[in-house]
């Protein structure tokens, strides 16, 4: 099974995630009138000392 790592109290741990995936029907898809650029999202640091309500 695949794993990602998620935070938990001030640390990066391992979550094994567990079940089958859901079988889906492929479907045609419109064409997508937009352009994604490389920088579409930002992750911020889960175990970064800052208040992000500042």
């Amino acid at each position: 099974m695949a794993s990602i790592d998620l935070p938990q109290n001030g640390a990066i741990v391992p979550y094994e995630l567990t079940g089958t995936p859901v079988p889906l029907a492929r479907r045609e898809a419109a064409a997508f009138p937009r352009i994604a650029y490389g920088a579409a999202h930002v992750v911020a640091d889960p175990l970064a000392d800052n208040d992000p309500w500042l």
